[in-house]
C-alpha cells in the first residue's frame, strides 16, 4: 500500500487467539481518513469452532474496504531447529541444538531486543496449542471464503484479504501503554487502560464495556492497532539475513518503541 493507499478505507479483524474457541476474541475495526475505530467485539464463548469460523467468514465478506488484514495473536509457525530436529530425532538422544534455539523464533529474540519482552516459547510453552488453532482456523476461514488469504510481508503494501501475526504486548509496550500491574485479571486494570488506548482508537461505548469486562476481547482490540501500524508500514521488520527464516518461522509485526 502506497502513501496514498494508506490513507484509503481498511478493514482490520484483530483475533485474540486460544486453544478453544470460548476464549477467543474478536475486533472488527476500520481506518478511515487517518482515524482507526474499533466498531464491534465479540467473543467466541457463545460459539463452536464452526460458528466462530462462519460468523468470522461473515465479516470477511461483508467488509467495505477493499483491503482486509486478519492480525492474529498467535504464533503462526515454529522455530526453524525444532521443524529440522523432530524428523530425524530417536528417544534417547540429545539434540544437536540448544533449548532456546529449539523453542524460540528469530522474531521471538527480535521483540526480546527492541522491547525487552520475552514473548512464550511456542516450541515449549502452552501456547503451542493456540497456535495449532489458529492455524486451523485460518484455514478454515479459507475454505469458508474460498480466499486465498495469504501472510502478508510487505509492511504498508496489504491489499486484498491477508493475514499478519501480531503480539499485544509489544503493540502496547510500544504505545508506551503496557500497565505495571497485569490487566488479564483486573478490570480496573483495563479500565484505565482504556484511557490510554483512546489517544490511539476511537472505541464505541458497548465496545469499550465489553473490552473492561473481558481481556480477549481488550486484546482483539490491540490486534486492530498492530495491524494499522503494519497497513501504514510503521512496523519492525525483518532484514535482508532474516526474511526466509521469517517467512518459515512467523513474524511479529510491532510498531517500532516511542522514545519519550
Amino acid at each position: 500500500m502506497t502513501t496514498d493507499q494508506a490513507a484509503g478505507p481498511l478493514t482490520v479483524i484483530g483475533i485474540d487467539c486460544a486453544a478453544q474457541p470460548e476464549n477467543v476474541g474478536i475486533a472488527l475495526g476500520r481506518r478511515s481518513q487517518g482515524a482507526t475505530r474499533v466498531e464491534m467485539v465479540y467473543s467466541g464463548k457463545p460459539m463452536s469452532w464452526d460458528g466462530l469460523v462462519e460468523h468470522t467468514a461473515d465479516l470477511i465478506e461483508k467488509a467495505e474496504s477493499s483491503s482486509t488484514l486478519l492480525a492474529l495473536d498467535a504464533p503462526l509457525g515454529w522455530p526453524q531447529a525444532l521443524a529440522e530436529t523432530l524428523p530425524a530425532h530417536f528417544a534417547g538422544r540429545a539434540p544437536r541444538f540448544t533449548a532456546n534455539e529449539m523453542f524460540r523464533r528469530r522474531t521471538d529474540d527480535v521483540v526480546k531486543e527492541k522491547l525487552n519482552k520475552q514473548p512464550l516459547d511456542v516450541g515449549a510453552d502452552k501456547i503451542a496449542r493456540a497456535t495449532h488453532a489458529a492455524l486451523r482456523f485460518l484455514e478454515s476461514l479459507r475454505e469458508a471464503t474460498g480466499l486465498a488469504m495469504p501472510l502478508a510481508w510487505s509492511p504498508g503494501h496489504a491489499t486484498g484479504v491477508s493475514a499478519i501475526e501480531v503480539y499485544p504486548a509489544a503493540t502496547l509496550i510500544a504505545y508506551g501503554l503496557l500497565p505495571s500491574l497485569s490487566y488479564k485479571k483486573s478490570t480496573n486494570e483495563r479500565r484505565k487502560l482504556m484511557d490510554g488506548l483512546a489517544d490511539v482508537v476511537e472505541l464505541g461505548e458497548a465496545a469499550r464495556n465489553e473490552m473492561v469486562a473481558r481481556h480477549d476481547l481488550l486484546d482483539a482490540a490491540v490486534c486492530v492497532i498492530a495491524g494499522v501500524d503494519f497497513a501504514e508500514g510503521n512496523v519492525v521488520k525483518p532484514t535482508s539475513e532474516e526474511i526466509d527464516r521469517a517467512r518459515r518461522e512467523g513474524w511479529i509485526w510491532f510498531k517500532p518503541l516511542r522514545l519519550s
